[in-house]
């Protein structure tokens, strides 16, 4: 049929399916899934290809103004083509949707939204599919289909850490895999984990416990496909044990950079800073959060720039020192989801 706004011919939705349905090329691309076909496509198309294109986006201080003014010369010359009548046929369009937009919805509407009763809600928990392991260290097993994927998780209790000593943590959490290590340069190591890894991330975890005890981890969480775990083990393991955070060059931009996003992450979230800190005063999981993560950690951050040359080789002691007193067994919990088959063995022995 003929649309009344672009005048594009279009056919009815059932005959445009029933036509694709019966394409033979579809029935191709159906049997082609249990083959390499998109994977070949992938491979030649885009991860060998020698095609590429370079955007670059040039900032502009007056764009926002250049557009508001286009916008009100728009309107201004629209409101110029109308006759009285339309300009009063559209401020009475204008009164009736703020007047529609205002006006409260009636009993019926309101209770024909579909609603939860309490009986449609299981008061059961969900239950998940996990096996614990006390040797040689605890080891939470979650036995999934995941399509031959990896995830893995090092979990190390540093309760025994102070308050200090978990700013410095924090810390070091955003500077491993940034820096080099005994084996790769930093630069290398985008390229090595692009290829042995599927996602990476360093942090601590604060939590509560039953008996509402606060708690803290330091976390390390990867994936990687079955074939390339014991590789991506062997790299994870490097980046923990062999990071050299000797390179102060290196160090001083990354923490420089690392306290700009900083400010500009309480910037974006201030409600929830300034509630975090508040908090703090009598709660301990709010008292970390803010020392890790908050105000308390920017002051900590501008300090270390502002004073870099002064503090610089305690910064690196002070890291390196809180490092090896976490990597402990005695510490440790090993988390794995996947396949059980393919991946517990190793990832044990990698660890």
């Amino acid at each position: 049929r003929d649309t009344s706004v672009t005048g594009v011919q279009t056919c009815a939705l059932p005959i445009c399916t029933s036509k694709v349905n019966d394409l033979a090329l579809y029935d191709e691309l159906r049997e082609s899934l249990n083959e390499n076909y998109f994977e070949d496509i992938i491979s030649k198309y885009l991860i060998n290809s020698n095609h590429k294109s370079y955007v670059y986006l040039n900032p502009s201080y007056d764009v926002q103004d250049n557009q508001d003014l286009k916008l009100k010369e728009k309107l201004a010359e629209y409101k110029a083509s109308l006759s009285s009548d339309e300009l009063n046929e559209l401020i009475l369009k204008n009164k009736k949707l703020l007047e529609y937009q205002n006006k409260e919805d009636s009993i019926e509407a309101q209770n024909s939204l579909p609603r939860l009763e309490l009986e449609d809600l299981s008061i059961e928990a969900e239950k998940f599919n996990l096996e614990v392991k006390n040797e040689p260290y605890e080891t939470l097993v979650s036995d999934y289909f995941t399509n031959n994927i990896c995830y893995i998780k090092y979990y190390f209790n540093i309760d025994h850490l102070n308050i200090l000593d978990c700013k410095y943590l924090s810390l070091l959490t955003s500077l491993l895999s940034q820096m080099s290590t005994k084996k790769l340069n930093y630069k290398d190591m985008v390229k090595e984990l692009q290829n042995k890894t599927g996602t990476l991330s360093f942090g601590l975890v604060p939590y509560h416990t039953i008996e509402r005890e606060a708690k803290l981890y330091f976390s390390c969480c990867y994936s990687s496909v079955d074939s390339k775990l014991n590789d991506a083990s062997e790299l994870i393991n490097d980046i923990i044990f062999n990071t050299s955070f000797d390179d102060y060059k290196r160090l001083k931009e990354l923490i420089s950079e690392l306290t700009s996003n900083q400010e500009m992450s309480i910037s974006s979230r201030g409600h929830s800073v300034s509630l975090v800190r508040a908090s703090s005063a009598f709660d301990e999981s709010s008292r970390i959060l803010d020392a890790t993560g908050g105000i308390e950690y920017l002051d900590f951050l501008k300090n270390i720039v502002n004073n870099f040359d002064d503090l610089k080789e305690e910064v690196v002691f002070k890291m390196k020192n809180i490092l090896n007193s976490i990597l402990s067994k005695d510490r440790f919990i090993l988390g794995y989801v996947g396949q059980k088959k393919i991946g517990r063995a190793s990832c044990r022995e990698r660890v």
